[in-house]
């Protein structure tokens, strides 16, 4: 039984390495600045760019290692759910809340990690001003889906504490 997890979390773990990018922040924003990007923005921009995009890769590194922990729990309430025939209804609802909040939290980071675009292509085809307007937005974004993992991870860890008394 052991086996297959660790199966499927090496898959998880390398498919959301590839979806990262495979590249460190540093990494991906630095590739090719050297052309274009670099004649057509002046140090200062584009050190507030650099700055700008380290903000937002800030908060997706904080919040993706939690990616595993939301979809383990996510698991454990459809396993109490499923099995356990002596939840009332008020605990059952409870619970589907709950899966549903975990899933959307879920849902809500790949979306935005598929739709990110990346710091290079964006120096070569936007202004300095769209630039900054852009992570700012993503990194919006990016708190927002943090606070939907954290609290429903919250609602999701005091319902199994619950249900273990």
């Amino acid at each position: 039984m052991k086996l297959p997890a660790i199966a499927i979390f090496a898959c998880i773990a390398s498919f959301s390495f590839s979806a990262c990018g495979g590249h460190s922040a540093e990494e991906e924003s630095n590739e090719g600045t050297e052309t274009a990007s670099s004649t057509k923005f002046n140090e200062e921009q584009l050190a507030a760019q650099q700055l700008a995009w380290d903000q937002v890769m800030k908060i997706h590194d904080e919040v993706m290692p939690k990616m595993g922990a939301l979809n383990q729990m996510t698991k454990s309430l459809k396993a109490q759910w499923e099995s356990n025939e002596n939840l009332d209804d008020v605990t059952k609802d409870d619970i589907s809340i709950a899966i549903q909040e975990l899933e959307s939290a879920d849902e809500g980071m790949w979306d935005w990690m598929h739709e990110l675009k990346q710091l290079k292509p964006l120096q070569d085809s936007e202004s300095h001003e769209a630039i900054l307007k852009y992570l700012e937005e993503q990194e919006q974004t990016m708190i927002l889906v943090r606070e939907a993992m954290d609290n429903s991870m919250e609602r999701g860890d005091s319902l199994l504490r619950a249900l273990e008394k």
